[in-house]
């Protein structure tokens, strides 16, 4: 990642990247959108880690040109909800790390389309609710 006058970008990264593995953790990230990174056509990306950083929001475009994404890690982010919007363009997602963010519900579409996660932390969560129809798949 590159800064240039205190601006994070990714303008060394290129469309159709043969990137597989992006790792921003610790970067004191807020908002992702400075980083456009839902611009970029990762095709191979299947890591994308975003921990320890100061995240409150997923735009829904994130990772809708990086379907490939298997492994995504957001812990320790200031997330209030799970962002479910995204999973319609991770479909094959394995492994997801909520880990450490202030979400205090997990209802019934929290993980809904995600029938290939396998590895799901949920540790620190503030959680007051879970739908104990959470995994179940139709």
């Amino acid at each position: 990642m590159e800064m240039n006058n205190g601006r994070r970008t990714l303008d060394w990264l290129n469309n159709d990247s043969p990137l597989s593995v992006l790792r921003l953790s610790h970067v004191n990230l807020v908002t992702l959108d400075e980083l456009n990174l839902g611009e970029l056509n990762l095709p191979y990306l299947h890591t994308l880690d975003l921990s320890g950083n100061n995240i409150s929001q997923i735009a829904s475009r994130l990772l809708s040109r990086s379907r490939n994404v298997r492994h995504l890690d957001l812990a320790a982010n200031q997330l209030r909800e799970v962002p479910k919007h995204i999973w319609k363009y991770v479909t094959r997602l394995h492994w997801l790390s909520l880990r450490d963010n202030p979400i205090d519900i997990l209802d019934s579409l929290s993980f809904a389309g995600l029938k290939y996660l396998r590895h799901l932390d949920i540790r620190g969560l503030n959680l007051q609710y879970i739908d104990s129809r959470i995994f179940i798949y139709q």
